[in-house]
């Protein structure tokens, strides 16, 4: 038997979102997964909350894991025994492999020279959600003291009609989610299309205390008040990663 407040659909949309995002902890996430078992159309949420999330993952660094790890893998499979091996063929290996090390860290230099430096994972996200409940866009950033040029990254989770001829959309921060606070503009986005949006000195701490984003349609050039001028289409609130 399903509690009554669990059939509301904001609460299960808030809760698969937590859960997929993994986000919910201790009691709640046990509630959550014990409720799953009896309720599908609630395991299929998750799955497309999953289905959503997944495109944040692509920013995210490999974490390379502990010596002590791999030790302990030697140790199983046995490959820490020393093998008995004629004196001239381990001389000759050793050769070859100095060889192929010197090959392979001129390689790196090269690579690690020309390439981009690698941005840091993301620290805190905003899942965009249109009147309906349908995710649209994710917004992500890095702790953004860790990197030089702070900015927020916008990812299509799912397509949504383009703004109307002659408007335009206009990312919005949302201090709190009591509307207390003024919504200050980080400029105009594009439709359907992933984009990385530069922050000014005076945005980057109103984006680090931000409650969440929003996105409303504007005139073609933008908002001219410097406030939205209608109700926003996407909203979501932030959820901290890290």
């Amino acid at each position: 038997m399903i509690a009554g407040r669990y059939r509301r659909t904001d609460l299960r949309q808030r809760l698969a979102s937590e859960y997929a995002l993994g986000t919910l902890h201790g009691k709640a996430r046990a509630r959550f997964e014990a409720l799953m078992k009896y309720d599908p159309a609630l395991r299929q949420d998750v799955g497309r909350w999953e289905e959503r999330l997944a495109p944040l993952t692509y920013g995210m660094r490999d974490i390379a894991p502990p010596m002590r790890v791999w030790n302990r893998i030697s140790d199983r499979i046995g490959i820490g025994r020393r093998l008995q091996i004629r004196p001239e063929v381990r001389a000759y290996g050793w050769r070859m492999l100095a060889a192929f090390s010197t090959s392979v860290a001129l390689m790196l230099t090269l690579y690690v020279g020309t390439r981009p430096a690698a941005e840091p994972p993301a620290a805190t996200v905003a899942v965009l959600q249109s009147r309906e409940g349908a995710a649209v866009m994710a917004v992500s950033w890095p702790p953004l003291k860790q990197v030089k040029d702070p900015a927020v990254r916008l990812k299509t989770v799912n397509a949504a009609a383009a703004p109307a001829s002659g408007k335009s959309w206009e990312l919005w921060v949302l201090p709190d989610g009591e509307g207390r606070g003024k919504p200050r503009s980080l400029g105009r986005v594009a439709a359907g299309k992933d984009q990385r949006i530069q922050l000014s000195a005076l945005q980057v701490p109103l984006v680090a205390k931000a409650w969440g984003f929003a996105v409303s349609e504007e005139a073609a050039d933008g908002s001219a008040s410097g406030t939205p001028s209608m109700p926003f289409i996407f909203q979501g609130q932030c959820v901290k990663l890290q």
